[in-house]
């Protein structure tokens, strides 16, 4: 029902991949989203630490 407003890019390449049979795809694909939410963690806790507020670490 609400599959097609509430779908992630994460859910929509782990659903191809395994439709496609495509695994390869999909793992690629997740741990490439997961590098890139790390570097934007990363960026997000420096500016927090140039405008003196709270940070992760």
């Amino acid at each position: 029902m609400n599959m097609d407003y509430a779908e992630t890019l994460e859910l929509f390449v782990l659903r191809w991949g395994i439709e496609q049979g495509n695994f390869s795809f999909a793992t690629a694909a997740g741990i490439f989203k997961t590098v890139i939410s790390v570097i934007l963690l990363f960026i997000a806790n420096g500016i927090a630490k140039r405008l003196g507020e709270a940070r992760l670490f």
